[in-house]
């Protein structure tokens, strides 16, 4: 009797041993990595189940399924997602966001006659995943034309930031520029969400007129191609262009005469133009250097500012 006691108890404790460890060996725990998931509008959410769990092992990732039927990443807002395993739904939150600057690119500088300036002549792309507005928030002149140095000008960058915010209340669309000088003018873009983007630059207007130049002749150029129709000679100081209609209009920007080619070219090296085979003649130019200039009829030297090959 005390062998077949024992004998059972032996069976007993056998038979727990082994359910103990078939429980703890089929017993697979699902935890979720975060209880909020946020997502930054404009990107992608992940359909990994992986990403949505903390340290699942293979029985979990081959059994769970993810749930984000509810979720609309181009849209800000709060949405349910779920992880489902074993019959039984693990519930998280999904937050679209916009927290992002928008990304503009601007001039670095403009250089105008007297008028209107509107912000898109300052602002000349926006990408964000928002609605954007924009605005002129600020102009100042800062100093008479004739102060301004040229070299300096065409160095300068325009500086973008996210350090001023402005109230869109406080937007224009254009300012009047109808004294000559330099201004400052800053410019802001703002999404949607309250994201903004300031741009700062430096505006030239000039409203007078070049001189007319008087020895264009004595240069080594074809002169022939020069219509005096352009030229309003009755005043030889400065030069009156003609719309399109025939009326004069002074102050304006000159729009250049060429006269001729290119000088001081470097003949020796032939450059193909664009969309050809270089087989003609006409189709292999002569390379430029920064030594090479254009003639204007009304007066000046079109030259190279740079190389371009500074990066």
């Amino acid at each position: 009797m005390k062998n077949t006691s024992y004998k059972n108890k032996q069976f007993v404790l056998l038979g727990m041993t082994f359910l103990s460890v078939a429980g703890i060996a089929g017993c697979s725990k699902v935890e979720l990595a975060q209880s909020t998931v946020t997502l930054e509008l404009g990107d992608e959410l992940s359909e990994n189940v992986a990403d949505y769990l903390q340290d699942p092992d293979e029985k979990i990732l081959k059994g769970a399924s993810l749930d984000l039927s509810a979720i609309d990443e181009t849209k800000v807002g709060s949405y349910n997602a779920a992880v489902a395993y074993d019959g039984k739904n693990y519930p998280f939150k999904v937050e679209v966001k916009d927290t992002t600057s928008p990304q503009c690119e601007a001039k670095d500088y403009i250089y105008m006659q007297p008028g209107t300036l509107i912000v898109d002549d300052l602002v000349t792309e926006i990408k964000d995943a928002s609605e954007t507005s924009s605005g002129i928030v600020s102009c100042e002149r800062k100093d008479d034309l004739a102060a301004c140095d040229y070299d300096d000008m065409l160095q300068k960058k325009a500086v973008v930031d996210t350090t001023d915010s402005y109230d869109e209340a406080d937007y224009q669309e254009s300012v009047q520029l109808d004294e000559e000088g330099c201004y400052e003018v800053t410019a802001q873009v703002k999404d949607s969400e309250g994201n903004f983007t300031d741009i700062t630059l430096n505006v030239y207007v000039d409203g007078t007129a070049p001189e007319l130049a008087q020895n264009v002749i004595d240069l080594d150029v074809d002169a022939s191609v020069i219509s005096i129709d352009d030229i309003n000679t009755d005043d030889a100081e400065k030069i009156i262009l003609k719309t399109e209609d025939g009326q004069n209009v002074k102050g304006y920007p000159c729009t250049p005469c060429i006269v001729g080619t290119w000088k001081d070219a470097y003949e020796t090296e032939k450059i193909v133009r664009n969309h050809t085979d270089g087989t003609d003649e006409g189709d292999r130019l002569c390379a430029l250097t920064q030594r090479s200039f254009l003639v204007c009829a009304y007066g000046g030297l079109i030259e190279p500012v740079t190389s371009g090959q500074e990066e």
